[in-house]
């Protein structure tokens, strides 16, 4: 009995236990209840062990929100998956006709096969090729752009009809060039005043006294509009989408053949019907790991509506549409990613769409699962890097997160997300997804997102 008090004795003289510290969901939780978003706005979160799948924290995790850019995420895990990081997406050129002693009988044709990241040197390359490779210096039919790919619808389901002409709200067509931007140049004084930086007939251009700004497009049309009394002393250039792209692209390049030396007795056209003709010349594109980091760095939306479309086609859905890429990215997610039905809905293929729909655990999800890919890296690389670069590089510079999160951002009117990896103090990488829907500013969601981030990283 003695011994049993004496025991007792020493367990009561023992200092009580200090209680345990608040934890990492604890803390994630106090930063989204201090915002005034839990208030106003909808706001879901999760965060997952990248190793393990452990459910770190999770807030509303199967809410479905808009993701505007975060759309962008499923989009290139699925074209990685599809294609692989070193594909390359062709433009060719067809000879509709019969060549010869340095002419073609007939039509030239350039073909679009969806890449997104052709350039003007490029296809002025295509246009040398023609001279110095073919032999062609003149053609006594049309020069033509076969855009029947993807079928002829311009803009995708659910986007805002007044975003248009704004750049970020390009024409969709399997031939793009330049991101469908053109610049006009004006010279006051000039005659002309205005006009286009890579020569062509088309589209035109029109000089008006109408208030607005200086240039500008009529939305869906291709009539450029010029305001000669709000011209300023100095030459200045603007850029510009077109509505139509491939009949910029058909004019642009009939240009660079004449520039080329060759003799063009037909038009520049478009045509949605298959060209069968011979298989002249082909350029090849930017590897995808390029095209994807070209992607989510800068958040450019062209590249990803290129994607959905090719997606589709590499499918045998032909010519391509939205709902056809949709369905093909949703297959792959359910089949392949381990996302259930209900947790996304895909419309297009860069998160413009309002009818798009993601929720955080869903996201976490594909993350997760690309994680665990080979080819990973060139996924996480792709993604912008906190205080470095993309459109997190003025985020969280300067504290522990810099360096150490791949994020992809996403932005649009009332809409901001973040979703991507981090890697925390204690060496532990860590996937997460903050979404917010319903404001009035992005700056408090991106305040919020921030301090949810960093806290991430300070992790042990």
């Amino acid at each position: 009995m003695r011994r049993v008090l004496t025991a007792l004795a020493l367990v009561l003289a023992l200092p009580a236990p200090l209680s345990a510290g608040p934890t990492l969901a604890d803390e994630l939780g106090t930063i989204i209840n201090a915002s005034p978003l839990s208030r106003t706005a909808a706001v879901a979160a999760q965060v997952i062990d990248a190793e393990t799948g452990e459910v770190l924290f999770e807030r509303n995790p199967d809410m479905l929100f808009v993701p505007a850019s975060n759309m962008k995420l499923y989009t290139s895990a699925c074209a990685l998956a599809t294609f692989g990081a070193d594909h390359r997406f062709e433009t060719t050129v067809l000879l509709d006709g019969e060549a010869g002693g340095g002419g073609l009988r007939g039509d030239l044709v350039l073909r679009g096969g969806g890449d997104s990241t052709l350039r003007a040197d490029d296809l002025r390359g295509l246009a040398r090729r023609v001279v110095e490779e073919l032999g062609v210096r003149s053609i006594s039919g049309d020069v033509v752009v076969d855009v029947s790919l993807f079928a002829d619808r311009l803009k995708g389901p659910g986007w805002m009809w007044d975003d248009d002409p704004d750049l970020y709200n390009m024409s969709i067509s399997a031939i793009m060039l330049d991101y469908n931007v053109l610049d006009v140049l004006v010279r006051p004084g000039a005659d002309p005043i205005a006009s286009l930086a890579l020569a062509s007939a088309y589209p035109p251009i029109v000089a008006t006294d109408r208030p607005g700004p200086v240039v500008t497009r009529l939305p869906f049309t291709d009539e450029i509009l010029v305001r000669a009394s709000g011209v300023g002393a100095g030459e200045s250039s603007h850029e510009l989408t077109m509505h139509d792209p491939a009949r910029w692209v058909a004019g642009v390049f009939a240009q660079m053949l004449r520039d080329a030396g060759v003799t063009i007795q037909g038009e520049a056209r478009v045509t949605h019907v298959p060209v069968s003709g011979e298989l002249a010349l082909t350029f090849e594109g930017l590897p995808l790991s390029e095209q994807l980091a070209l992607f989510n760095k800068p958040s450019e939306n062209a590249i990803g509506e290129m994607l959905i479309h090719s997606l589709a086609v590499n499918a045998g859905r032909v010519p391509a549409t939205w709902g056809a890429g949709a369905e093909v990215i949703s297959q792959w997610l359910t089949s392949e990613a381990g996302l259930r039905e209900d947790q996304v809905n895909v419309v297009d293929g860069s998160g413009l769409s309002r009818y798009n729909l993601i929720c955080a655990a869903g996201t976490c999800q594909l993350l997760r699962h690309v994680w665990q890919r080979p080819d990973r890296q060139i996924f996480v690389d792709s993604l912008p890097v906190a205080g470095v670069d993309g459109t997190i590089r003025q985020r969280m510079a300067g504290t522990p997160a810099q360096g150490n999160v791949r994020a992809k951002t996403g932005t649009m009117s009332g809409v901001s997300t973040l979703s991507g990896y981090a890697t925390a103090a204690g060496g532990r990488e860590i996937i997460f997804s903050i979404l917010t829907n319903g404001l009035r500013s992005a700056a408090p969601a991106r305040d919020l997102q921030d301090r949810f981030v960093i806290a991430l990283v300070a992790a042990p």
